[in-house]
């Protein structure tokens, strides 16, 4: 009797757990319309790092292994350079997820923000040539897990689009 309880606690908890997880295909902007730059040169992303270890209160946090693979989509769809390799690129982007935060907004649902470092290195020289930061908020009336999951979505999805904006705008100006 006690393993059959553990069992459906067990599967209780997995599904509770599984409905809380963003979809990274979710994370991935549109790719930009229209003119935009090309940059000449492969790229590929290293690990994404992270400055935070814990989620907010008993909230899951978007996994650096999870934005990894959103990002590299978001780069490979929008063309903005050369090639997304998997190494021997002639640029490397450094990601860090230097913090995430979630406010429950009562009666309202959720808010969650996301501040990602994007830092770009030149293989040949190891020196930095593109670096910035920036943070994106989103919010959800959704209650429950399923709000905090769209909202968490939407937040990346956001960073992930100033990011691919930012590089357009500012490549080696």
């Amino acid at each position: 009797m006690r393993s059959i309880v553990r069992l459906i606690m067990a599967c209780g908890v997995a599904i509770a757990v599984s409905g809380c997880v963003a979809s990274v295909d979710a994370m991935i902007p549109a790719a930009p319309a229209g003119n935009h730059r090309h940059i000449n040169e492969s790229l590929t992303v290293a690990n994404v790092a992270t400055t935070t270890e814990s989620g907010y209160y008993d909230a899951p946090v978007v996994s650096s292994e999870a934005f990894k693979v959103a990002l590299k989509r978001t780069l490979e769809n929008s063309n903005l350079f050369a090639s997304v390799k998997g190494s021997n690129a002639d640029l490397t982007l450094y990601a860090t997820i230097k913090g995430q935060s979630y406010d429950e907004l009562i009666g309202k649902g959720h808010r969650t923000s996301i501040v990602v470092e994007y830092r770009i290195v030149r293989a040949s020289s190891r020196k930095a040539v593109w670096d910035e930061t920036y943070e994106s908020q989103a919010g959800s009336a959704i209650f429950g897990t399923r709000g905090l999951m769209h909202s968490q979505e939407d937040s990346v999805r956001q960073n992930l689009a100033a990011f691919l904006q930012g590089i357009s705008d500012d490549w080696e100006k």
